[in-house]
């Protein structure tokens, strides 16, 4: 029954692996460790927990790297050492917070029984969540005195980072740090006060986008 809820489970987190990923999200991250919570909460009481978690974990990140493949969306075939560093850090980022989801759900279990387990869980993802959020805000730099107050439009330049930033935004604290009327800054702090990165946008003349030290990490460079 764990595996096969694995299996399913990886199935499910497909989609927002792929669009998201724990790089430009760490929100991501606490709904990979609930996955792995709900198959850990699987695992029956008894045997050598931790040998099962690792499995488990490696099956669910299997499914889903195997999912990446037949889209088409991921590929080994490569001899570039660093592309395949990366790769290896980047399945690693995902197998390790399962891992701990797993071996938690697993543990929980043993001591508790399933349902008072599962509350538990729950009740521990809220409070991480929570205290990541407040770290975010704590963390994210102060708005320089000219950032616009425009609400939305193209017209707006708060809109200009947006479109740079894309789904990197996501449960991102955003903030102006610079803006002289032509180019603007924007910072964006996710869950636990992790620096994503940053949009440049002037109009017109395009913008950029410079990765955080989180994203350069996962990613590998």
């Amino acid at each position: 029954m764990a595996i096969a809820l694995a299996v399913l489970l990886g199935l499910v987190a497909f989609p927002v692996v792929f669009v998201y990923g724990p790089a430009y999200s760490p929100w991501i991250v606490l709904l990979l460790v609930a996955f792995g919570g709900a198959v850990g909460l699987a695992v029956p009481p008894r045997g050598r927990r931790l040998p099962r978690a690792f499995g488990l974990a490696a099956v669910w990140v299997a499914t889903v790297l195997g999912v990446l493949m037949l889209t088409s969306n991921l590929s080994f075939l490569t001899s570039n050492p660093a592309v395949l560093l990366s790769l290896i850090v980047w399945i690693g980022s995902l197998l390790l917070p399962v891992l701990v989801g797993v071996a938690a759900g697993a543990t929980l279990r043993a001591r508790w029984g399933t349902a008072r387990a599962a509350a538990v869980g729950v009740l521990g993802l809220v409070a991480t969540a929570l205290l990541g959020a407040g770290l975010a805000f704590a963390f994210a730099p102060a708005e320089v005195a000219s950032a616009p107050r425009c609400a939305g439009g193209p017209e707006c330049p708060r809109v200009w980072c947006a479109q740079m930033a894309e789904r990197r935004r996501m449960l991102a604290v955003e903030r102006v740090i610079a803006f002289d009327g032509n180019r603007i800054t924007c910072n964006y702090t996710a869950w636990g006060g992790i620096d994503i990165g940053r949009a440049d946008v002037g109009f017109p003349g395009g913008g950029s986008w410079t990765d955080g030290a989180w994203p350069r990490m996962l990613l590998g460079r």
